[in-house]
Parts: structure tokens; C-alpha cells; sequence
């Protein structure tokens, strides 16, 4: 998991300070992870980060923004 910290609009005209998480599954993969969070409550966002990324921009019931990035499960090859 990685963070940066950002910025958000206020009512008043101000900015407030966020965390912005990025996850990394580890035991299953992004789909998988997407989905889960989906059953809890979670909404995918459309920031312009285009079809064609690696990872899904994700918000919790009260807005907060996070990505679900690529799986670091380990891949078994038969």
C-alpha cells in the first residue's frame, strides 16, 4: 500500500488535506478486490484515467478516492 497526501475542496473556498491510498492485492486479484469492494459499498470513479491503465479508481461511501492497483498475488503457472 503506498499513499500521498493531496488536497480536496472545502465548502468555504479552502482545501483540506486527504490521503490518497493505493492498494495492491495480495491475496487474489484486482478484479476480485474490485468486486469485494463493490459488495461493501464502494463506487468506481472516472477521473480521465482512461481504459487502458492498470488500475481502478475507487471511492468509499463518503467520497474518500483510492486506486486498486495490480495484483501482487503470487501467479501459479501450470
Amino acid at each position: 500500500m503506498s499513499s500521498s497526501p493531496g488536497t480536496s475542496p472545502r465548502a468555504d473556498g479552502g482545501a483540506s488535506r486527504r490521503l490518497h491510498l493505493d492498494v495492491s492485492p495480495i491475496d487474489g486479484s484486482t478484479d476480485d478486490e474490485v468486486t469485494g469492494l463493490l459488495g461493501l459499498g464502494a463506487i468506481k470513479r472516472d477521473v480521465g484515467q482512461g481504459p487502458d491503465r492498470s488500475w481502478v479508481v475507487m471511492a468509499d461511501p463518503e467520497g474518500n478516492e483510492f486506486c486498486i492497483l495490480r495484483t501482487l498475488a503470487v501467479t501459479r503457472h501450470s
